[in-house]
Order: C-alpha cells, then structure tokens, then sequence
C-alpha cells in the first residue's frame, strides 16, 4: 500500500465565507480526527492532495500528515467531498490510525478474464458491486481485489463468500452478489420495448398539443 507524505496547518475561521477564501487561494479545509483525541481544523494545499491521488496506485493510501511541522501522523482519508460540476475537493476528513488496529475500509473490486457466458453465448455480464468493505491492518489494506470472471457461464454469479480473503475480514454481507453473467436478451424483446417507448412518446406530443394555452389574464395571476 502507498504511503503519501503531506503538510498541512491549523485552520481557525470557520464558516463559509472563510472556506470560500481558502478555495479561491488553492487551499482545502479539512478536519483531523480519531484515535480519541478532539478533532482539529486545518487546511492543506488542493495541488498536494491531487498529486497524492494521481501519483497512487490505489484509492486508499496511507498519510503522513505533518501539521504545522510536527511529528507526522498517520491518517487516512475518510471522505472526500467534490463538487457535482467542477469535480474538484470541497472538504477533507482524516483520521488518525495505529498501525497495530483494525480498520474498516472500503476496497474496488476489477474484473479478471472472459466469461464464456458472455463470449460464446450472447450472455450480459452484470458487474453489481464494484467495491467492498473489509477490515484489516493498515498494513494489509489491498490496492483493489480481483475477481475471476473466466468460468462463469449464463446464469452463474460470484458473491463475497467466493473471493480469496486470505487475512482479510469482509464487513460486507458474503451472501452480497457481485457479479453475474444474464441471458442474452432477444431482438423481439429489444423491439418491443423500443415500440413501446415510440408510443409513449407519440401520447406525450399529442398531449402537448392538445392543451390550452393560458390567456394573459391567467398568467398575471399566478406571478
């Protein structure tokens, strides 16, 4: 597992428009927490903590996070929030973790192999849950799992219980499907459906048109 070395400093302000000035300034507040100590503010640099993900081969990474030029402390990242347009980090919270405690995160699932199902028989490969949660040591959090899809013909599935665990402990349910191979779907059914939506749309238009457009009076009253 990468580790990744950041800085960081002690935030005061609060309040949007103290956030919104650390933004504008290329900067990303956060908070630190866990381990049983009171939680602190702080604020890192958004170029540093891009570098950290782009540089990572995982999306869980180890940090050691130095604040104010203290001694570094190990964290994670908990939550990243990102903005639904821009895409870029709005907040960051991290944890403190020791190396010698469990921890539950959350590790993605990619697909190995070729499913006969799919290749032979027309089947559609299902991928239903691409991650899945685990506790471990820090140590032996994995950069991602694979599953093994060359075997699975139509109607065959992998859930959790089917995965190699080795020394990992799976928090997610091992009843919990993941993959499945399903039967091909049949050009009759793909017209029918197809006719189906063109009469639902052709409903909708002779809808519109049939209505009534308001007079002036009535719009006035409902402004």
């Amino acid at each position: 597992m990468d580790t990744v070395a950041l800085s960081a400093e002690r935030r005061t302000g609060t309040g949007k428009s103290v956030t919104r000035k650390l933004r504008a300034q290329g900067l990303i507040p956060a908070t630190l927490y866990g381990s049983g100590q009171e939680p602190v503010t702080l604020q890192i640099s958004a170029d540093s903590i891009q570098e950290a993900y782009r540089t990572s081969q995982s999306a869980n990474f180890l940090i050691e996070l130095s604040l104010d030029g203290d001694k570094p402390v190990l964290a994670l990242i908990r939550e990243n929030q990102i903005h639904p347009f821009t895409r870029k980090t709005l907040h960051l919270d991290f944890q403190r973790i020791r190396m010698d405690q469990k921890i539950t995160v959350e590790v993605q699932l990619v697909l190995k192999g070729e499913s006969p199902g799919v290749k032979d028989f027309g089947g559609v490969l299902e991928f239903i849950q691409r991650e899945v949660e685990v506790n471990c040591l820090p140590t032996d959090i994995p950069d991602s799992l694979e599953i093994d899809v060359s075997e699975l013909q139509i109607n065959d599935s992998i859930h959790v219980s089917d995965l190699d665990a080795g020394d990992l402990e799976f928090v997610t349910d091992k009843d919990q499907t993941l993959v499945a191979v399903a039967p091909p779907r049949l050009s009759t059914e793909i017209e029918d459906e197809e006719a189906a939506e063109g009469e639902e749309g052709a409903e909708g238009e002779e809808g519109a048109e049939g209505e009534e457009k308001p007079s002036e009076g009535d719009a006035e009253e409902t402004s």
